[in-house]
């Protein structure tokens, strides 16, 4: 792995490919701070600094950060307590940790959401930004039904589903 990045995106590709195994495991405790919880990464960056001082492969040190991620994201979808979990978002780009993620969530009992048609950085943002707007014009190209969520605590969610098409006029 390099020292310098040269466009975004780049270490976290680069840690993607060097990950081989997740047989270590950093710590990333849950803990609460000012009436919320958070996920604390302090020990996780430390184990990472002293494996790479002890000499760990670069290739286990990645894995183990994926496979830590991945458990620290079912450790707050068990926490919210919300029985399916949507993986969005440009770090799910990553298939290692979208498929570790998406496993140790169904292994944990929940349903969990994949992107299929719309990518989950950028694109799916512009693309939700594009139903909002067609929530206000009657007159849009594109078509949206919004389909009422089950109630998190405290919060309702909607999701949107689109087809964009054209319109001949």
């Amino acid at each position: 792995m390099g020292t310098a990045a040269t466009f975004e995106g780049e270490a976290a590709i680069a840690l993607e490919h060097a990950a081989v195994s997740g047989d270590i495991r950093y710590d990333i405790p849950l803990v609460p701070v000012d009436g919320t919880t958070l996920l604390d990464w302090r020990p996780m960056i430390r184990g990472i600094v002293h494996d790479r001082a002890a000499g760990v492969a670069v290739e286990d040190i990645a894995g183990g950060f994926h496979a830590s991620l991945s458990a620290a994201i079912v450790g707050v979808a068990e926490l919210v307590g919300h029985p399916v979990v949507a993986l969005s978002g440009g770090c799910f780009q990553n298939r290692l940790l979208t498929e570790q993620t998406a496993a140790g969530l169904r292994t944990a009992g929940f349903e969990v959401l994949l992107h299929r048609r719309v990518p989950p950085n950028d694109g799916g943002i512009s693309l939700g930004q594009a139903a909002v707007a067609a929530t206000e014009r009657p007159d849009s190209p594109i078509f949206v039904t919004v389909v009422s969520a089950p109630s998190f605590p405290s919060q309702r969610w909607s999701w949107l589903m689109m087809t964009c098409r054209s319109r001949r006029v």
